[in-house]
């Protein structure tokens, strides 16, 4: 029987769920980002730049789900603007332009009723914790993880923009659990993706729980299996004592 002693969460859909219309956000989104740009001085054609800019998401995404590197947000909007004649933009346009962007889906992440409960629950039964979120802009998930004020729980919270590498990719994993002296089979990695947290703790050895209450997925369409499986977060302590 393997003991325990360390878990990495998943953020999205696994400690926080989102409470919106993505098609609303995105259009939203587009907008602030585009009236950032327009108040720092750039002359931009509004339609033709947000069209522009949402493709090159979307391709850059479907991308990243093959080779799992990760692009940076803030890298597909520098190309963007190259294109519309606009480059080497001051990095604290970007950076604000980007800030605006990513405000209007911070707004729809909230907390799970259970996430604060079950972190602190194992933070006082001495697990260690750390968080890996797939994302492409660092801010935006160190925004999250400050306004969800789950922060103190964790020994590290790492994007995959700052990684440069996206989950399942080994790379990625192994960023986080050289923070710990443990061997691989003493860690848990709960998420909700069975493609990329289940997958990359199973080829690490890592104890791999899926919480499905708000996958996509199912463990019979991907064949991807998990040790565990868990419908809500206050499961997870109980869970850990019995591995």
């Amino acid at each position: 029987m393997r003991k325990i002693k360390a878990v990495i969460f998943d953020l999205g859909n696994t400690l926080l769920y989102f409470n919106g219309e993505w098609d609303d956000i995105y259009e939203r989104s587009d907008l602030a980002l585009v009236s950032s740009l327009t108040q720092s001085g750039l002359d931009l054609d509004t339609s033709a730049f947000r069209s522009d800019f949402r493709a090159s998401l979307k391709n850059a995404h479907k991308q990243r789900e093959i080779d799992h590197l990760e692009v940076s947000t803030t890298n597909i909007l520098n190309e963007t603007l190259e294109k519309f004649g606009h480059s080497a933009i001051e990095p604290n346009v970007i950076q604000a332009a980007l800030a605006s962007l990513y405000a209007v889906s911070q707004e729809q992440w909230l907390v799970e009723d259970d996430c604060v409960p079950t972190l602190e629950k194992l933070w006082r039964q001495r697990y260690r914790m750390g968080l890996l979120s797939n994302a492409g802009d660092d801010v935006d998930l160190q925004t999250l993880v400050n306004k969800a004020k789950i922060r103190p729980y964790f020994d590290f919270v790492f994007s995959s923009e700052k990684i440069g590498y996206r989950k399942p990719h080994s790379a990625y994993f192994e960023a986080g659990l050289k923070y710990w002296n443990f061997n691989n089979e003493q860690i848990a990695m709960v998420g909700d993706k069975l493609h990329a947290d289940i997958l990359g703790a199973n080829q690490l050895g890592m104890f791999s729980i899926w919480i499905d209450r708000r996958a996509e997925t199912t463990s019979q369409d991907s064949g991807i299996k998990p040790d565990a499986v868990i419908s809500s977060l206050s499961e997870l302590p109980k869970l850990l004592k019995k591995v």
